[in-house]
């Protein structure tokens, strides 16, 4: 018996001593078993990775379990084979095996001998039939038409879909068929002249071109490899048919493409040439006598692109040497005189044409680039006399182009920011630092900059476009600078930039002195008046509440008398100091003069007002003043109503606060309805 080593055996059976006595048998011939006695514990056997290659199913499981049926389930989860163990072979049990499996069967007790060679035999048709499925599947599923006929009676045997498909024919109707029915400029002596290379064994393989008709009478081309081989005792043909439609249409879309390549060639704005390998020029486009002066395309063909004297002068002809023997293109320019005395600046392109490997000429492709060159050096002069003028710019100035390179610089630049001309702008001159995130992250995980990189800030692409000066303020380097981006043409400008730091300090300054009091740091008069308006603007609009509360020192004057004005102004700034520390950020408090203070509140009902004013009062009634002891205060507390202005506010939390000194100061009066017209 041939032992096949490694295979793993899935006993499905009720009876353990059945089971192990089934195991040890296989194992002493090289097999690896396992068990399951249910069910669910053989789907998860089969389901698993290292699945069964076979399975040894009693046909009789017991409580109530069919082997039959479970070996059918199985089958249509994988394609495992399924030997029956049986106890009998009664025509029942007989035919419940021909129902689900091909593999057989092998009665309980039966000889060592026969369950191995069952098992083997199972095996192995399970391999036959796995290798069939897949020959025929290679067939039915190719791409490629695929017919096999009988040599003799020429009669389809078998064709795959992909030629059912294209041809539109059943398989039974290309049963009754044979290949000179597809070829309607065949007959059997043409057909049989083909075949007599094969059928002599003069050729292994015969290869034509024809047209395949189709049902519906529409013909296409193809290329058709006859074989030959024996099946069954009988000599059979094959066909293997590819479909030509797509490479024909190729082939006239490449000759259509040429035509339009010569159509291009000859109206190029550039001048095209090809010459072979001695240098003879094959083929000028009409735009290079243009370039060069020559009076016609036919004196132009006279020259030897190798040996020409001017070519050889001015370095072509070595360059053309070089891409012919080396199979290697190039691209320079020149300065060149023609034969006809044109003076002329060109770039030039030449590339090797090859043939099967083998360099057969070269084409040569010339741009009269005279004007390119006049213009680049009025740039360069420009950007000279540009150099010249940021030496005159006492603070740091660059000449940057549109790819935000650093042309120039000044003396100012180099010292303050270490800048180097190449640089990028945004890396020379900060580091990177002011990138915005998706260009940081590009340069740090690729180590190249995106198209367009710059600072968050940079305003040159905007000057280039509108063509005028721009400027910004800009904060960097812990000051301030007046940022300036001036174009000088289309694609360079100036950047310079002024630190104004210390004047932007001054303006702060002045600023905050404008809208607060001096004496205790807290806003004026003019700025609570200007932020009630804007507060009562953006009531109106959102319909938030707003709240204003007005204190009054209790006997400020007797204070003043008693102590002095110096003491005075003490006992002001520590009242300040207490409702500072209480408000929150949103809040504004401002010395509304002499010894009166306002607080605005947004988002504050007259009823929180009130309650906050009460604590303001407490607090600065509990508070200890240096040399005065305890201080009061009277509050007032008024909320927005509808219609109200900055006047009607005020008049109405100053009446309250007046009613609150009425009651016998220190206390809080509040108004939370309108009052009456």
């Amino acid at each position: 018996m041939d032992m096949i080593p490694g295979k793993r055996i899935l006993i499905v059976e009720d009876s353990k001593l059945q089971a192990r006595i089934t195991a040890d048998i296989l194992s002493r011939h090289g097999y690896s078993t396992d068990f399951a006695d249910t069910a669910e514990g053989t789907l998860k056997k089969i389901s698993s990775p290292e699945g069964p290659d076979l399975i040894l199913m009693d046909i009789d499981l017991g409580e109530g379990m069919n082997g039959a049926s479970l070996a059918k389930h199985l089958q249509q989860i994988k394609d495992v084979p399924v030997v029956f163990l049986t106890a009998m072979s009664t025509p029942e049990v007989l035919e419940q095996v021909r129902k689900v499996a091909r593999y057989g069967y092998v009665l309980k007790g039966a000889p060592e001998h026969v369950l191995v060679s069952t098992v083997e035999m199972a095996l192995k048709l399970h391999e036959i039939i796995s290798q069939a499925r897949m020959y025929r599947r290679i067939f039915e599923e190719s791409l490629t038409e695929v017919y096999i006929f009988h040599l003799k009676t020429l009669k389809f045997l078998a064709v795959n879909r992909g030629a059912r498909e294209n041809l539109g024919y059943t398989m039974e109707e290309l049963r009754e068929m044979t290949p000179l029915d597809l070829k309607p400029e065949l007959d059997f002596p043409k057909f049989k002249a083909l075949l007599d290379p094969l059928l002599k064994g003069e050729q292994e393989k015969v290869v034509f071109e024809t047209v395949h008709r189709r049902k519906d009478g529409t013909t296409y081309p193809v290329e058709v490899h006859l074989q030959q081989f024996e099946h069954m005792g009988e000599k059979v043909g094959t066909a293997v048919v590819i479909d030509l439609t797509v490479r024909r249409r190729m082939e006239e879309e490449l000759v259509k493409s040429r035509q339009e390549y010569l159509e291009l060639a000859e109206d190029a704005p550039i001048g095209i040439l090809k010459c072979d390998r001695r240098g003879n020029i094959t083929y000028v486009n009409q735009k290079v006598p243009e370039i060069l002066g020559s009076p016609s395309i036919e004196e132009t063909k006279k020259i030897n692109l190798l040996t020409f004297h001017q070519m050889i002068k001015f370095g072509l002809s070595q360059r053309l040497e070089d891409c012919l023997q080396n199979n290697r293109s190039d691209t320079y320019e020149v300065h060149y005189e023609s034969k006809w005395g044109k003076k002329v600046w060109l770039r030039v392109h030449v590339k090797p044409l090859a043939n099967k490997n083998e360099v057969t000429g070269a084409q040569m492709i010339i741009d009269d680039i005279t004007q390119k060159k006049r213009l680049e050096e009025e740039n360069r002069r420009r950007e000279e006399r540009l150099r010249l003028m940021l030496k005159g710019i006492p603070s740091p100035a660059w000449l940057i182009s549109r790819e935000r390179r650093i042309l120039a610089q000044n003396k100012a630049a180099a010292e303050l920011f270490g800048t180097k001309e190449g640089d990028y702008c945004w890396q020379g001159i900060h580091g990177g630092e002011y990138l915005p995130k998706e260009y940081r992250e590009a340069i740090q995980k690729t180590g190249v900059p995106l198209p367009g990189t710059k600072c968050y800030f940079c305003r040159g692409d905007e000057a280039l476009a509108a063509n005028e000066p721009l400027n910004s303020e800009v904060e960097f380097a812990e000051g301030v600078w007046d940022t300036w981006w001036v174009p000088q043409g289309e694609d360079v400008y100036v950047h310079y930039a002024v630190d104004v730091t210390r004047y932007k300090k001054m303006e702060e300054e002045l600023y905050r002195l404008s809208i607060t009091d001096p004496l205790t740091g807290v806003y004026n008069r003019r700025y609570f008046i200007q932020t009630l308006e804007q507060e009562i603007e953006r009531v109106r609009r959102s319909g938030q509440p707003l709240s204003v509360i007005m204190a009054d020192l209790d006997h400020f004057k007797n204070i003043n008398d008693r102590f002095g004005h110096a003491v005075g102004d003490q006992v002001l700034k520590a009242m300040a100091a207490s409702f500072k520390e209480r408000l929150r950020k949103t809040d504004c408090l401002a010395r509304w003069g002499g010894e009166e203070f306002v607080i605005l509140l947004p988002d504050t009902t007259a009823e929180g007002g009130a309650l906050l004013a009460e604590d303001l009062r407490r607090r600065l009634s509990q508070m200890e003043i240096p040399g005065v002891g305890h201080v009061t205060a009277s509050f007032g507390v008024t909320g927005y109503l509808p219609g109200d202005t900055v006047d009607t506010i005020i008049q109405r939390v100053d009446d309250m606060m007046y009613q609150a000194k009425g009651k016998g100061r220190n206390c809080v009066c509040t108004c939370t309805a309108p009052p009456p017209s």
